[in-house]
């Protein structure tokens, strides 16, 4: 339930009172300009605050991620990279040695049979 606030003493009286029981001033009067200063408080910013110095442990968090994820992604693509390129240097090795085996056997075939 909201209130009045007299401006003539201060005292608060119902919202529904149309004058201050203490000293008998109009309240309406009093519920249009304490809306007027309620809207404009509400809209005012207060610089007196002290603001705080330095990064907010919410924004160094997103800071360090912002740093460690790219550079986990590359590590990771970049590693998945080097791998598939180990597997298939392997495969092409396993295959040059088996032709140069196949090879080797032809020349021994040769030679047992001359």
């Amino acid at each position: 339930m909201s209130s009045r606030k007299c401006l003539n003493c201060g005292l608060v009286s119902f919202a529904t009172a149309e004058n201050c029981k203490r000293c008998s001033a109009s309240l309406k009067e009093a519920s249009a300009q304490s809306l007027s200063e309620t809207a404009h408080k509400e809209y005012e910013f207060d610089d007196d605050k002290p603001r705080r110095k330095g990064l907010s442990p919410l924004r160094i968090l997103l800071l360090i991620l912002l740093v460690v994820l790219p550079c986990w992604y590359y590590y990771s693509s970049s590693q998945k990279a080097i791998d598939k390129g180990e597997q298939t240097e392997k495969k092409q090795l396993d295959q040059n040695l088996q032709k140069l085996s196949n090879i080797d056997a032809a020349r021994d075939g040769y030679r047992v049979h001359n």
